[in-house]
C-alpha cells in the first residue's frame, strides 16, 4: 500500500481530537478516507496540533444567516409568453457546440 505522507489526517489521526470526519472537512482539514493504520506506530497527535479555532465545533457560535429576500409574483406579460425557453436554450446550444465549426470555416 503506497502511503501519502503529509497529504491529510487519517480517520484513526482525527480519533483522539474528537473532531469527525464530515466536521473535519468543513473545517478545512483534508481527511483521507482510504488510509489505513497499518503501521502499528502511535500517533502523538493531539488536539494542540489542530489551529485553536478548529478544535471544538461544538462552542462555536452559529453564523447568522441573511434574511431571504422574497420578491412579490408579478403578473405574466405578453412578452413572456411570446419567448419559448426551450427554443431559446436549444439554440444557445447548438452555437456553443459548432463554434469551432464556424472558426474552422472562417479561417477557410
Amino acid at each position: 500500500m503506497r502511503v501519502l505522507q503529509g497529504y491529510a489526517f487519517t480517520l484513526t489521526e482525527l480519533k483522539p481530537t474528537g473532531i469527525h470526519k464530515r466536521e473535519a472537512r468543513g473545517l478545512g482539514i483534508k481527511v483521507d478516507y482510504g488510509q489505513g493504520d497499518d503501521t502499528g506506530k502511535d500517533r502523538r497527535f493531539t488536539r494542540s496540533d489542530v489551529p485553536v479555532e478548529q478544535v471544538d465545533a461544538s462552542t462555536r457560535s452559529a453564523v447568522p444567516l441573511p434574511a431571504p429576500v422574497h420578491e412579490p409574483p408579478r403578473a405574466i406579460t405578453a412578452d413572456d409568453k411570446s419567448v419559448n425557453a426551450y427554443e431559446t436554450l436549444r439554440a444557445a446550444w447548438q452555437r456553443e457546440k459548432d463554434a469551432n465549426k464556424r472558426i474552422q470555416a472562417a479561417k477557410k
